[in-house]
C-alpha cells in the first residue's frame, strides 16, 4: 500500500483587510500504514473534531478521515468549512473563524479496495495560529459576560430594542485602530483596549447578538476602496436578515449622524460582498429583506432572496405513466420544464413546458425505457429562473413473453 502527501499550501491570512489564498498542490509517494480505528466516515463528525482544536488553541490539528470521496481536497474543504458553519454557541461560527490568523494544511493518504471500491484513509494535518491566546479568549468570554448583564434585557425586550442596544455600545466605546498590532483584528481589542478595526467591530457585534439567541453573520468583502477587503454584519429580526456597520457607524455617531448603516436592505450603499456570501445557496439560508427596518412594518424579502430561495425548491413525480405525469406543484413557479430520454444522463433528451401540473404525452415505444424529471421556473428580468429537478423516474420497457 502506498499514501500520498498533497501540500494543501492554503497559507491563508484571514485578516478582513488583507486575504492571502496561494494554493500549491504537491505529490509523493512512500509507504504507508495505517490504524483504521482511528479514522471516521462522518464528516459531520470529523468537522466537529476540527471545531474543538481550535477551540482550545491547538496549534497543530489533526482529523482522521476515511471517505470514498477520491477527491481528497474537495472533502478536506467540506470539514472545514463545516467546522465554522453557524451553531447556537456565541464562540463558535464566524467567531471562531475569524479568530485564525493563518492557516495551512496537508493530507496524507492510503488508499484501499474494500468490498470491490477505492476507500481513502485521510490523515489531515492543519497549522494553526490564533491572533490571541487562549487565556486572552477566556478572558474576553468573562468581560463579554459583565457587559450583557450590563444591558439588564428583561423577557419583554425586542430583539430589535436588543440589537440597538448592542449597535449602540460598540459604536460609543470602539474607536478604529490604525496601528500595525495585530490584536485590532480582534474582538478582545474592541473590548479591552477600545480600539480594533473592522473585523473586531464585526466579530464583537456576532457575539454580543449570538449571547441573546439572535442569527447573525460576519460578512467579508469590499467598501469604496475595492483594493481593501472590508467586514459587516448581517442580523436577523423577524424572518429576515439586514446589513449592519458597526465600523462606520462608530465614526458616524461621533459627527452626529448615527444610523447610516444600521439594519439596511439588501441593497447596501458602498457595500459589496465577496462571491462566496452572494451564492444561491447562502441567500437561500440567509434570506434579505429589500428594504431597510422599520419597527412594526412588515418586511418583505429582496428579489435576490426570493430568487435564491425559489431555485431551492425541488417539485415530486406523483404519477407517471406511457400516456401522462403528474406532478406536484411549486409555489410561486409560472411554469413548468418536462425532459425525458432513453438515456439514464439525459444525453439526449426531449423537452417540453407546461403551466399544469399534468401533461399527455403522445406515444412512447413500449419497447424503450424512459427516464423522466422535472423542474419549475419562474419568470424574472434576466429571463427564466428554475428550481431543482425532480428525482428522476423510469418507466422499463415491456418484455415480450415468451410461449
Amino acid at each position: 500500500m502506498k499514501k500520498r502527501i498533497y501540500s494543501i499550501i492554503i497559507a491563508v491570512v484571514l485578516m478582513l483587510s488583507s486575504i492571502a489564498a496561494p494554493t500549491k498542490v504537491s505529490a509523493l509517494e512512500i509507504p504507508y500504514r495505517v490504524d483504521v480505528t482511528k479514522y471516521t466516515s462522518d464528516e459531520a463528525n470529523a468537522s466537529a473534531q476540527i471545531r474543538e482544536q481550535v477551540k482550545a488553541h491547538a496549534n497543530t490539528v489533526t482529523v482522521y478521515v476515511r471517505t470514498k470521496d477520491k477527491d481528497l481536497y474537495a472533502v478536506f474543504n467540506r470539514i472545514w468549512n463545516n467546522a465554522f458553519a453557524e451553531t447556537t454557541n456565541p464562540d463558535e461560527g464566524d467567531y471562531l473563524y475569524w479568530q485564525m490568523s493563518s492557516m495551512a494544511a496537508s493530507y496524507n493518504a492510503l488508499m484501499r479496495k474494500e468490498k470491490g471500491s477505492n476507500t481513502y484513509y485521510t490523515k489531515y494535518t492543519i497549522n494553526v495560529d490564533y491572533f490571541i491566546s487562549l487565556e486572552q479568549e477566556q478572558m474576553l468570554t468573562q468581560e463579554l459576560n459583565i457587559i450583557n448583564e450590563s444591558f439588564s434585557f428583561t423577557e419583554t425586550t425586542t430583539d430589535y430594542e436588543k440589537v440597538k442596544t448592542i449597535y449602540d455600545y460598540i459604536c460609543h466605546n470602539v474607536t478604529y485602530d490604525y496601528s500595525d498590532n495585530n490584536m485590532k483584528f480582534t474582538a478582545y481589542a474592541a473590548v479591552t483596549t477600545g480600539k480594533s478595526v473592522c473585523q473586531g467591530y464585526a466579530t464583537l457585534f456576532y457575539r454580543l447578538v449570538k449571547m441573546q439567541g439572535i442569527s447573525s453573520r460576519v460578512i467579508a468583502g469590499h467598501g469604496t476602496n475595492t483594493d481593501v477587503y472590508h467586514g459587516w454584519n448581517i442580523v436577523k429580526l423577524g424572518n429576515l436578515y439586514y446589513n449592519v456597520d458597526a465600523t462606520w457607524d462608530a465614526a458616524n455617531y461621533k459627527l452626529g449622524h448615527p444610523y447610516e448603516y444600521f439594519l439596511k436592505g439588501d441593497v447596501f450603499e458602498d457595500h459589496t460582498r465577496t462571491d462566496d456570501y452572494k451564492t444561491k445557496n447562502f441567500y437561500a439560508a440567509y434570506p434579505m429583506a429589500a428594504d431597510d427596518y422599520v419597527e412594526g412594518v412588515e418586511a418583505v424579502a429582496s428579489a435576490e432572496t426570493v430568487n435564491s430561495t425559489f431555485t431551492m425548491n425541488k417539485t415530486s413525480i406523483k404519477k407517471l405513466t406511457r400516456k401522462k405525469i403528474s406532478f406536484n406543484k411549486i409555489a410561486e413557479a409560472t411554469g413548468y420544464e418536462i425532459q425525458y430520454s432513453t438515456n439514464k444522463k439525459f444525453a439526449s433528451k426531449k423537452k417540453m413546458t407546461t403551466i399544469k401540473t399534468t401533461y399527455k404525452f403522445r406515444k412512447l415505444s413500449k419497447k424503450k425505457t424512459y427516464y423522466f424529471r422535472v423542474r419549475g421556473y419562474r419568470e424574472a428580468g434576466s429571463g427564466k429562473i428554475y428550481t431543482k429537478w425532480s428525482t428522476v423516474k423510469k418507466i422499463k420497457k415491456i418484455k415480450k413473453i415468451k410461449k
